[in-house]
């Protein structure tokens, strides 16, 4: 035999369905970093090593960390490792989707083929590329579903003497345990029982219940000893069962709450999560090289998911019966994946981050949008066209969110460089404030790892204390952040460490796009009309001095100096100076800054250099950059009332006296 003999002889379809996860999830991976929870855990492993981040999973989930023993020892901090990763285990996760159709309809094996393609592709889900989190969090899915199809098998097979159900038992349980997500789906297995032995054999109704009930029992049992353990045992983890006082204190209620949510699960996972597919034609800038990618790309999976689907036979009109039990299964599975959430109250979205509950909905959604395909496809070239349409629609817009996540990369590596520039060392116990930065998948929890990565240049150890801590107002403020009035203590749990401090020793600053991070002066931010309301009152407790100019950090890989020729490094260098009283070095700033192809983005960046220039007596130069602040929008002229005022107090001299008549006069400051 030929080993072209050999190829031909093996179902390649595994191999297909690698070669798809890499072309879908793995075009730009070259560009991508880290996201959302990957920073925190990440951190810990650089400043703890591998045991601190089991130590920070256990907190929530104690199984769950043992699945980060060896992928956090072998796999270190680089984006692009993590990210192939994420999309070996995807595959391994659809992989196992598809062994699990094949355990339930043996005979439909290219149907199983094509549920499994809309598997892979699922747009409910946007995170793949979280990749620290959801490597972990797909090798616990696929082993979950093989539990399933292992399971399938054993009762097609009718292999359940001595302890062969021991196994399956086994890793369902520690799949639920270390990623509860997956628990509603357990009830799926006695339709599952009942589906094949109703198959298989004939008999009664009752004698066919009773047989599924029987083999049902240890698995019962043991989501049993599961659920005990998750409500009464494992009470404190991240989601909480929060229906026990609805249950015990009105159970109809509660019951009632529960059918209403099956319904709203069921819309929230099939119509919203395959109609977004066509949300990047409505965003796209035709002119982007972006743009041309996702053109080339949608015509390529076209292209070839005819091809492919042309290869799989699909059973026809008079073969239709055998859809309604995967219509029926699908249904049943939605149902079930949802009650988790229910419990946790929790809705699935299609909304960053809510999409992570979409998790356990893929297999029944894709199974039941490719049996309305099937339904509708009167023959077998309308359906390979609406197959094709459909996977090529969902692997493309998986191809614009991966770039969503480029963009955001790019983002938050240049704020995280500016804030470098902006501080070279801080003082421990710091709290800095923003009411939120244009980032999507980056929270204040985020960054907060970041930043420590970068200005903690003595790693914890066995301190337990956190030296800097970032918190948002919009999420914050009233909670874990209960106030900004002067003397409020500030005590905050980061899983194993924790941050003391105080709003008497806090910095704040906020980014408006496309303008540079903005550390807030106290002495004049308080007429800044960009600063977000909720901390304009607070603009005066704005501790820059504790920024000291000794330069103490940390190399950190997200950090890059090809930036340096921006605006933004230049303004960051003068408001630095600025704080420092460093006039003239302003100046010397300010002949680049002022040439470069670029130009302040946010007006109140002119500010450092007007003041500069006004105290190393380049008055006709404050009064030009003043008349160009003021040109751009009348909001700004508190803040250079306020500006000009101080000059006028702590400068003597003519020049200065005419200069603020000129300001007084175009401007319309009452001046001191």
């Amino acid at each position: 035999m030929t080993m072209l003999e050999k190829i031909r002889k093996h179902d390649l379809f595994p191999l297909l369905l690698l070669g798809l996860s890499f072309t879908v999830y793995g075009l730009l991976i070259p560009f991508l970093g880290f996201y959302w929870d990957d920073f925190p855990y990440l951190w810990f492993r650089h400043v703890s090593g591998v045991s601190g981040v089991m130590q920070a999973i256990a907190l929530d989930r104690p199984l769950l960390a043992v699945f980060y023993g060896l992928p956090m020892s072998i796999f270190g901090e680089t984006p692009w490792v993590w990210q192939i990763a994420a999309v070996f285990t995807r595959w391994l996760f659809t992989l196992s989707c598809f062994k699990l159709l094949l355990a339930l309809w043996p005979e439909k094996k290219d149907e199983m083929k094509l549920v499994t393609l809309l598997v892979l592709v699922f747009p409910g889900f946007s995170q793949q590329w979280i990749s620290v989190i959801y490597t972990h969090v797909f090798i616990v899915l696929a082993l979950y579903f093989y539990s399933l199809a292992l399971f399938v098998n054993q009762v097609r097979a009718s292999r359940f003497q001595g302890f062969a159900f021991i196994p399956p038992i086994l890793l369902s349980i520690v799949c639920m345990t270390a990623v509860e997500y997956v628990a509603g789906l357990e009830l799926l297995r006695p339709f599952m029982i009942f589906y094949i032995l109703n198959e298989n054999q004939g008999g009664n109704l009752k004698g066919k219940l009773g047989r599924t009930l029987r083999l049902w029992l240890p698995y019962l049992a043991a989501f049993i000893l599961f659920l005990i353990y998750r409500v009464f045992i494992a009470s404190s983890v991240l989601y909480k069962f929060q229906q026990m006082d609805s249950i015990t204190g009105s159970p109809w209620r509660a019951l009632a709450s529960l059918i209403a949510r099956q319904f709203l699960n069921l819309h929230a996972s099939t119509l919203p999560v395959w109609g977004q597919v066509f949300k990047p034609f409505f965003d796209f800038n035709f002119s982007t090289i972006f743009c041309k990618l996702y053109i080339a790309a949608f015509i390529l999976f076209f292209a070839g998911m005819f091809f492919i689907s042309s290869k799989l036979s699909q059973s026809r009109a008079s073969e239709k019966k055998w859809i309604t039990p995967l219509v029926i299964g699908s249904l049943l599975s939605l149902l079930a994946a949802g009650l988790p959430f229910w419990a946790a109250n929790l809705s699935p979205s299609i909304n960053f981050p809510s999409d992570r509950v979409l998790l356990p909905f893929m297999l029944g959604s894709s199974a039941l949008l490719f049996s309305l395909l099937f339904l509708l496809g009167s023959n077998k070239v309308l359906f390979r066209v609406l197959f094709s349409l459909i996977f090529t629609l969902a692997a493309t817009f998986q191809l614009y969110q991966a770039n969503q996540f480029r963009a955001d990369w790019d983002y938050f590596s240049q704020y995280m460089q500016q804030l470098s520039w902006r501080i070279p060392s801080l003082q421990d116990n710091t709290l800095l404030v923003a009411e939120k930065l244009p980032l999507r998948f980056y929270s204040d929890n985020s960054l907060t790892a970041a930043f420590n990565w970068i200005f903690n240049v003595d790693a914890p150890g066995d301190n337990a204390d956190l030296p800097y801590l970032i918190n948002y107002t919009e999420s914050r403020l009233g909670y874990s952040l209960s106030s900004l009035e002067p003397g409020t203590e500030i005590n905050h749990n980061y899983r194993i460490l924790n941050f003391k401090g105080s709003s008497d020793r806090m910095i704040l600053f906020y980014v408006h796009t496309p303008g540079c991070v903005h550390i807030v002066d106290p002495r004049l931010d308080g007429e800044n009309p960009l600063l977000p309301a909720v901390l304009r009152d607070y603009a005066s407790s704005s501790r820059v001095d504790l920024i000291e100019e000794d330069f103490k950090q940390n190399d950190a890989f997200f950090l890059s100096s090809d930036s340096e020729n921006s605006w933004c490094y230049y303004y960051q260098k003068a408001s630095l100076a600025a704080s420092k009283g460093k006039w003239q070095e302003i100046v010397s700033l300010a002949e680049t800054a002022f040439t470069l192809d670029d130009h302040p983005n946010d007006a109140s960046e002119r500010f450092p250099f007007i003041e500069a220039y006004a105290r190393t007596g380049d008055w006709n130069r404050a009064v030009q950059l003043s008349r160009d602040t003021a040109q751009i929008s009348e909001l700004y002229q508190p803040m250079l009332c306020k500006l000009w005022n101080i000059l006028n107090e702590e400068i003597s001299g003519d020049a200065k006296n005419e200069a603020v008549a000129q300001i007084s006069k175009e401007i319309g400051c009452i001046l001191n």
